[in-house]
């Protein structure tokens, strides 16, 4: 009796202490460039945990192989299947709402220089980039620059930002998703078709 009481107080001691790691925040800095790929370094626990990386650029001739028309059909059904599920794009809203609002950056910086090779192309994208800088819907820490370039075909972004991430809210998050009716459902449609 008392080997089973002292295990299951040690069964508790490590559930409370991975579920009081969940609170520690996590630290991120991610620099991106057109061209040259994304990379990344993130902290966790106070620094004992550190991580550093880069996410590969894609090549620009290489292609997806071909998809067969079997493929195609069972992306049709699944999709299908997804769109019927009720209430899904709002829950998906709400999720996509809860994660970014648990990201708190510290400081963050997209710089977009672009234009279409024509100044009469180039002042249209103007007219629907102005108004969204001028609204600012994202984070002030964010600091968002877009520079026209009116002569040539160009597209070159740069951004950089730091962070931190509290674990608990998006296990929080995506277990209210998860929880819900539409997620269950969305889940359920997901296991079928992957066992076709």
């Amino acid at each position: 009796m008392g080997a089973l009481l002292s295990a299951g107080v040690l069964i508790a001691a490590l559930e409370a202490l991975l579920v009081g790691l969940l609170f520690v925040p996590v630290h991120f800095t991610v620099s991106a460039r057109t061209g040259t790929g994304v990379r990344f370094r993130v902290r966790w626990l106070f620094g004992l945990v550190r991580m550093t990386g880069a996410a590969p650029r894609r090549e620009p001739g290489r292609r997806r192989p071909r998809t067969t028309a079997r493929e195609h059909l069972g992306r049709g059904r699944s999709i299908r299947g997804v769109m019927a599920i009720e209430g899904l794009l709002p829950r998906i809203g709400s999720l996509v709402r809860e994660l970014i609002q648990s990201i708190g950056f510290r400081r963050g910086r997209v710089a977009v220089r672009a234009g279409v090779g024509d100044p009469a192309g180039t002042g249209e994208l103007c007219g629907l980039v102005g108004p969204l800088l001028a609204w600012r819907p994202w984070s002030p820490a964010l600091q968002v620059t877009f520079e026209p370039d009116f002569a040539d075909a160009v597209f070159v972004a740069e951004a950089e930002g730091s962070g931190r991430v509290v674990p608990i809210r998006l296990v929080r998050a995506i277990g209210r998703f998860a929880l819900s009716r539409p997620g269950m459902q969305l889940t359920k449609v997901l296991v079928w078709n992957a066992n076709r």
